[in-house]
């Protein structure tokens, strides 16, 4: 198998405030200085970081990391 028939795989992080009140979970590279602090200024800390080949396959890390159970899968998250 060479390098260009591997999966495309993309890095994704999942912040959160301490209070665990506001979280924001995206591709490294939609990440955005506004990201390390929420509505208020409180400070949002990275949570976990995971690999995913689809942006579905990411929501479910993410609800599985949440304990939110299943994520219904949306038109647009293969677009992504």
């Amino acid at each position: 198998m060479t390098a260009k028939s591997l999966p495309r795989r993309l890095q994704y992080e999942a912040w959160g405030n301490a209070s665990r009140s506001e979280f924001w979970c995206g591709r490294v590279e939609w990440r955005t200085p506004s990201v390390t602090t929420d509505a208020n200024g409180e400070a949002m800390y990275l949570l976990v970081s995971f690999e995913a080949g689809s942006h579905a396959e990411a929501m479910q890390k993410y609800y599985d990391f949440q304990g939110w159970g299943h994520y219904e899968p949306q038109p647009w998250d293969d677009d992504v």
